[in-house]
């Protein structure tokens, strides 16, 4: 069984720098103005907005690189787009500030993407507004937007090859998309999920693999908060004869049963009604644990990647206890991504 398509990184970026008069005027003249933005002739993935001597740069590495960004941009994915930008206009962006950050994930949904979008709801301090093609739920100061899309009806199954090849079906696949849009003091946004010492957020750091995990789990930490509370229809514990109809009533099979003795008149309506609800339920609590489920495995597999392992901190702790200094370092307990 093919794994589904699940992607977790960066999408639309904002990093600001100061740049001399001459250099803006140098800008100016490579650039045309449209849609509020300074769009390089020669490349209109490269953007600029203008302001005296500010200059922020406006890109999506994954349309920079490869024209689409149904997969999201990783970090060494950040650093060749920087470097493209400092090869199409001279300009080296990679010291300079981010003032917005797009943290994206695509699931390959199973069911078509609207059975999703009621996965989602608007935490408290959130103003909820439906859009034409999402959910959109704004952060009462503005620093936090999410924005929960049907990425398959944005691209209208028009995929690339090598991207349709990593689909787990040769249809056009339902893809549930949402967006964590970080639109100011990136930095104070990101609290504990960033080093405390630094009081930037730059380009650069955009680039490094463990910044990118913290992001990543900033982005789970967060994205749980908009996931409604959906109960597990199915008892643990079997203690009444509700709990069995309950459990039976959750499985595909056992509730098609259950509509058959309804139209054959040996089920009452108000049984039918109950089995009903629990199906229901039950379908419900499957799509909130599959999206959740999805994140969580891309999620663990970077870790793994960045070499966070239980055997990694057992040779450290090995390491430490061959110095005869066990009562002096001391590792901190093993944590748990948080689910």
């Amino acid at each position: 069984m093919r794994i589904p398509f699940v992607s977790l990184g960066y999408d639309y970026i904002r990093i600001y720098k100061a740049l001399s008069e001459g250099d803006i005027q140098y800008l100016k003249s490579n650039c045309t103005f449209r849609n509020n933005k300074w769009h390089l002739n020669k490349n209109n993935y490269i953007a600029f907005q203008l302001r005296s001597q500010q200059v922020t740069l406006c890109i999506c590495p994954a349309k920079l690189l490869r024209y689409e960004n149904v997969e999201l941009a990783s970090p060494e994915e950040v650093k060749k787009a920087l470097n493209k930008v400092q090869r199409e206009i001279g300009f080296d962006f990679s010291d300079g500030r981010v003032c917005e950050l797009h943290i994206t994930m695509t699931v390959q949904i199973p069911e078509p993407f609207l059975v999703y979008r009621s996965m989602i709801r608007a935490p408290k301090q959130y103003r909820y507004e439906e859009q034409k093609d999402g959910d959109y739920y704004n952060g009462a100061n503005g620093r936090l937007i999410m924005l929960v899309y049907n990425k398959t009806k944005e691209w209208k199954g028009k995929y690339p090859e090598p991207l349709q090849s990593q689909f787990t079906e040769t249809f056009t696949p339902e893809l549930f998309r949402a967006e964590l849009k970080l639109n100011k003091s990136v930095r104070q946004t990101l609290g504990k999920f960033w080093d405390k010492n630094k009081y930037y957020f730059l380009a650069s750091d955009l680039t490094d693999e463990k910044t990118f995990l913290n992001l990543a789990r900033y982005y789970q930490h967060t994205f749980n908060r908009f996931m409604k509370k959906v109960e597990n229809p199915i008892p643990s514990k079997i203690k009444s004869e509700n709990a069995i109809f309950r459990l039976f009533s959750a499985s595909e099979r056992r509730y098609a049963a259950h509509k058959e003795l309804f139209e054959q008149g040996i089920l009452s309506p108000e049984m039918f009604r109950r089995a009903t609800k629990y199906y229901n339920e039950a379908r419900e609590h499957e799509r909130s644990e599959y999206i959740r489920k999805q994140l969580s495995e891309k999620i663990s597999s970077l870790i793994q990647e960045n070499g966070e392992t239980p055997e990694l901190n057992e040779k450290i702790k090995r390491a430490l206890d061959r110095l005869g200094r066990g009562k002096i370092f001391s590792l901190p307990p093993k944590r748990r991504v948080l689910l």
